[in-house]
């Protein structure tokens, strides 16, 4: 990774969260209202496993990480985030409140991620 990128991560206010691309937001208030799963870097991040979180971040989640990690801690239920255990729970958690089976979410899964993908693609060339 660029150390240039990690300094840029580093400046400025950390609450400030337009460095977040809105295909992360949009995923974590998914997690946090439906227990959708989070890719990768979110997983790592709401796992509170910041040396994953830092290994499996793009350009963009690496400049986000700072405000991503504030948005987690002030936003998110406390009962969602913290480890991959409380992860884990909190999708079996809410995939049971909506009375779904772990196999209806996979197609759903795939759509938002293909969406993320195009919508982080998009962001990063703006």
């Amino acid at each position: 990774m660029d150390k240039n990128i990690l300094e840029e991560a580093m400046v400025g206010d950390p609450r400030n969260r337009s460095n977040i691309p809105p295909a992360l937001i949009e995923g974590l208030n998914l997690y946090a209202e439906q227990g959708v799963p989070l890719g990768s870097f979110l997983r790592a991040v709401v796992a509170n496993d910041f040396l994953d979180a830092v290994a499996r971040a793009d350009e963009y989640s690496m400049r986000a990480l700072p405000a991503v990690a504030w948005m987690v801690y002030q936003d998110l239920p406390c009962l969602c985030h913290g480890s991959r255990k409380v992860y884990k729970a909190w999708c079996a958690f809410r995939l049971a409140q909506r009375g779904g089976t772990e196999g209806d979410d996979l197609q759903a899964k795939a759509d938002k991620v293909s969406e993320a993908k195009r919508e982080a693609i998009e962001w990063g060339r703006s």
